[in-house]
């Protein structure tokens, strides 16, 4: 099972090995992430739970309630799985457009695969 922290600890380390740095201290946001003391990802993450639906709504909407300025990415970050894709997919490409939110699917062994704002949202689960 996919909890938070494994979701979240997967994508900072994913940044960190890009070169950035991660905070968690800011108005209880997941994850921010910085690239020379700029500001450049707000980042919402979930983890697997018995109500996929509602905590991916919730996802969605505490990341709503951080997006203010147009030149910061934000993100919702969630396990690659057949139940977080399909609330994911309920997000159209052109809401994630106009906001400028990127997927970051996390599968069991910490990878990352990013979903870009306009894209479709096209995945298969292997098993």
């Amino acid at each position: 099972m996919f909890n938070e922290s494994f979701v979240q600890e997967s994508l900072e380390n994913y940044f960190t090995n890009k070169g950035y740095e991660c905070k968690h201290e800011q108005r209880g946001i997941d994850l921010i992430v910085t690239k020379d003391g700029v500001i450049t990802w707000i980042i919402e993450a979930k983890g697997e739970t018995a109500d996929t639906r509602t905590d991916f709504c919730t996802c969605v909407g505490q990341l709503l309630g951080r997006i203010n300025e147009p030149n910061k990415n934000y993100g919702l970050a969630i396990p690659k799985t057949e139940k977080h894709i399909y609330q994911a997919k309920q997000l159209s490409k052109f809401v994630r457009g106009q906001l400028n939110i990127f997927i970051f699917l996390i599968d069991e062994s910490g990878s990352v695969e990013i979903i870009e704002p306009k894209d479709n949202i096209e995945c298969t689960i292997v098993k």
